[in-house]
């Protein structure tokens, strides 16, 4: 599980001490069931009226059918079978067409980013290779997008040409079966110097998006059937949402943003376009997270107050109803409101309450909409003050009982623009909270909870202000007695795991511990390869004039020389969206000088463990390592 030559000896004897902890036992125990569930789930695909599964540990090129009438799983299709070797596939993700038994199946190169597609005739069970007029795309090539069951829209670069500078493909092109895929249609393509270009689409229209930074685009209307294209003249930061004849378009001003439906129509000359109606005006810092049709309403999803919660805007009267008031944290529409009309269901969590489907009916008269149970109210909201005066909204989740320690794990990202909501973590609820601890997510600068202008802020050299975020809540914390710093302990992943490291790097009695996973630890060489290259908006670009300014927030060049807390560093040594050697450096930097690390590397890859027993082992590890560190500080 970990590389001798990367770790070291000494490394690897105190990993094995953690695992020799008898809590290390019990929380992975705890976490076993939950884990497996929860990668079940994510492993599910519905194809044609039958349910099926995939990515099992036992072999991740096996797919499994349930036998409604026995109530098990029995294997169905083996790709090993099929001539794909096991040793190097895994079955990343299946996307069913629209109506019959065939699927698009992306396969992981070694567990990695880049994929593979080939269509599979689940009837059948059998691979539909192109000779039979099966839709495929080589390795590292894109990804193709269903149209309908003889259509695709392929994302696929035929040649390093066709590529962005990122690594992504330039061209959409409109591939019928039978077709050849050098013969499928050019709808549009983006320049080398953008980032990347995507689809949304609702059968016959779609709306192509031509992404030349994180926050600037452009879109363009499609036929699907036909590959007519018109642009679409909207601000470059609108967010754009297609749905039944209808286009919703959210327009971002600097003191918030209006919400304007459009409808859609199309004659032999091109797109007809009506006259913008506003529907919603959304506050400063609301964000629309979702949107669908049912009805005569417009389901809005919307990020209010630091959590989402469900609206139905009405199409006719202008009401906006919340039908369920109670029920807020991580909502996603999951029904097919344009198939299903007289029924909406969404599914929701929070950090005490897993995720559970509802549903709302309506009689004509009003909405009915009663909880499946009542929800469980340990969750509050509080605002802590960061350095510069900017108010920092951060939740609590206590468990039934808390422990006498009161330990306490702080999370936070703050990257992006990506919100970090405080939906339901099952590691963390059973292999912390089960067992005492409090959790505290905290939606620092560079953050999508607040909208454009919050996550700008925390652009570049505002990662120091990001940190500052991040450490006013533990201030907070201890200030209102919710911990202690010698029971306060802090987790990051990613760009979340870079704040945390300059964050105890400059507040060094801030807590009791670490923990940073598959994090980015050196930007002074970070943007060397192709995914990264699509950061240097979020991280900025290392050269000569911008030196001093990107070294302040590289955590591997802010190490201090006096003791920092004890920290966890893990990395998968095939991660290929994050550098593990950055990983190593920073390592190899902190023992140095005589900081307390024990570092961890995987074997997996994608950004994340290799299997779910990793995973187990890795949650078991960073639960074990915080409490060991709170036991000792209450000596």
């Amino acid at each position: 599980m970990e590389t001798q030559i990367q770790e070291g000896a000494s490394q690897k004897n105190l990993l094995s001490q953690i695992r020799e902890r008898p809590d290390y036992q019990r929380i992975r125990t705890a976490l076993n069931h939950p884990l497996h569930n929860l990668s079940e789930a994510a492993s599910t695909a519905i194809i044609a009226g039958e349910r099926f599964r995939f990515g099992l540990e036992k072999n991740p090129l096996d797919i499994e059918k349930y036998d409604r009438y026995q109530k098990s799983w029995v294997p169905w299709i083996s790709l090993e079978n099929q001539g794909i070797e096991r040793e190097i596939w895994s079955i990343r993700s299946i996307f069913p067409s629209p109506s019959t038994s065939r699927a698009l199946i992306n396969l992981a190169y070694k567990r990695g980013d880049h994929t593979k597609t080939l269509e599979i005739d689940f009837m059948h069970g059998e691979v539909v290779d192109n000779d039979r007029g099966g839709f495929f795309a080589p390795l590292g090539s894109g990804g193709l997008t269903w149209i309908t069951d003889n259509s695709v829209v392929a994302f696929v670069a035929l040649s390093v040409e066709e590529k962005t500078m990122s690594g992504h493909p330039r061209q959409a092109r409109l591939w019928r079966r039978s077709q050849l895929l050098n013969q499928a249609t050019l709808i549009s393509e983006v320049q080398y110097e953008d980032l990347t270009i995507t689809l949304q689409h609702n059968s016959e229209q779609g709306i192509i998006t031509h992404h030349h930074s994180q926050h600037e685009k452009s879109r363009y209307l499609v036929n699907l059937y036909t590959g007519l294209t018109q642009a679409l003249e909207l601000p470059s930061r609108s967010q754009v949402f297609i749905a039944d004849q209808k286009i919703i378009v959210v327009k971002y001003e600097d003191t918030g943003a209006v919400v304007d439906l459009v409808n859609l129509e199309q004659n032999d000359e091109g797109f007809i376009l009506s006259k913008p109606v506003t529907l919603y005006s959304l506050g400063e810092e609301e964000v629309l997270r979702q949107v669908a049709l049912w009805e005569e309403h417009i389901v809005l999803v919307l990020i209010r107050n630091g959590e989402e919660r469900l609206f139905l805007l009405g199409t006719r009267t202008g009401m906006l109803q919340e039908p369920f008031p109670g029920v807020h944290g991580s909502i996603k529409v999951i029904s097919s409101p344009e198939s299903e009309t007289s029924i909406l269901r969404i599914l929701w969590s929070n950090l005490v309450n897993p995720p559970r489907v509802e549903s709302i009916y309506h009689d004509g008269n009003e909405f009915i909409c009663e909880p499946s149970e009542p929800p469980v109210d340990r969750m509050t909201s509080h605002t802590a003050v960061s350095r510069d005066g900017a108010l920092v909204r951060y939740f609590l989740a206590r468990p039934e009982e808390v422990h006498p320690y009161k330990p306490t794990l702080l999370l936070v990202y703050g990257g992006f623009g990506i919100p970090f909501i405080p939906n339901y973590l099952p590691e963390v609820a059973s292999g912390w909270m089960e067992h005492g601890g409090q959790v505290v997510v905290g939606q620092i600068r560079g953050g999508g909870e607040k909208g454009y202008a919050w996550h700008r802020e925390g652009m570049q050299e505002g990662k120091l202000l990001a940190v500052e975020d991040a450490a006013a809540i533990a201030h907070d914390l201890v200030s209102r007695g919710v911990c202690t710093p010698g029971s306060l302990v802090c987790q990051g992943t990613s760009n979340g795991g870079l704040l945390i490291s300059l964050m105890v790097e400059k507040y060094r009695d801030i807590c009791a511990a670490a923990a940073v996973h598959n994090a980015l630890f050196d930007l002074s060489a970070y943007d060397s390869w192709d995914e990264a290259r699509t950061w240097r908006e979020e991280y900025g670009v290392f050269d000569s004039s911008s030196r001093e300014k990107v070294l302040s927030y590289s955590p591997l060049h802010n190490i201090p020389s006096e003791p920092m807390p004890p920290l966890l560093i893990s990395t998968e040594a095939n991660d290929d969206r994050v550098d593990p050697s950055g990983a190593k450096r920073m390592v190899e930097a902190l023992v140095k000088k005589q900081q307390n690390v024990i570092y961890r590397v995987g074997n997996g890859s994608h950004h994340g463990a290799a299997n779910l027993e990793e995973a187990l082992d890795l949650m078991a590890l960073t639960f074990s390592f915080f409490t060991e560190q709170i036991e000792r500080n209450q000596g």
